[in-house]
């Protein structure tokens, strides 16, 4: 059995973190991070844009590499990975919300963000193109486009669109500078 605290916004306070695991590091995580109340602040292209422009300056920021990343509706998804020993998931999240969360409020006059944030560590044997791909079909999935390449919102910043595409229909190699610390 699984016992959520919840807010009076009807969000959990705080997803369980992994105890022994100081989140510092060259290592790999599946995010997701909701709008506050799920409400589908990201259909609107000027907020989804916001999401991408600062994901690649938190990105920049924390040494942190964005190997996808989709703004739905009404969450977003990343698959990052730390760049150096001592990168800081939870500094680079906390930047990534704060700046989007205060640009939001600034222009729409409302909050943009749950409390907090679900993280996965990928582990060396897990399928980390089965992640990517999960994040790049996943406008598709939720019938939002035919197609990835229809969906505006997902992108990489280690990665082109095309061959990030062109990897997941098993037509190249995982090739990133910065590892692979975790193999496809």
């Amino acid at each position: 059995m699984v016992l959520l605290l919840l807010r009076a916004d009807n969000v959990a306070s705080h997803p369980p973190r992994l105890r022994d695991f100081d989140y510092l590091g060259r290592h790999c995580y599946f995010l997701t991070v909701c709008t506050f109340l799920r409400l589908p602040y990201f259909r609107d292209a000027r907020v989804a844009s916001l999401v991408g422009a600062q994901l690649l300056e938190s990105s920049s920021k924390y040494e942190m590499a964005i190997h996808v990343y989709a703004a739905m509706p009404d969450h977003v998804h990343v698959v990052a990975q730390g760049l150096a020993d001592d990168t800081d998931l939870y500094a680079f999240i906390v930047d990534f919300k704060q700046q989007t969360g205060w640009q939001f409020r600034r222009d729409h006059h409302g909050k943009l963000w749950q409390g907090s944030f679900h993280d996965h560590v990928v582990r060396p044997e897990e399928h980390f193109a089965g992640m990517l791909e999960y994040v790049v079909h996943n406008p598709v999935r939720a019938g939002l486009v035919s197609t990835p390449e229809e969906y505006p919102f997902w992108d990489s910043f280690t990665h082109t669109r095309e061959g990030l595409l062109a990897f997941l229909r098993g037509e190249g190699d995982w090739k990133f500078s910065g590892g692979p610390l975790v193999s496809p």
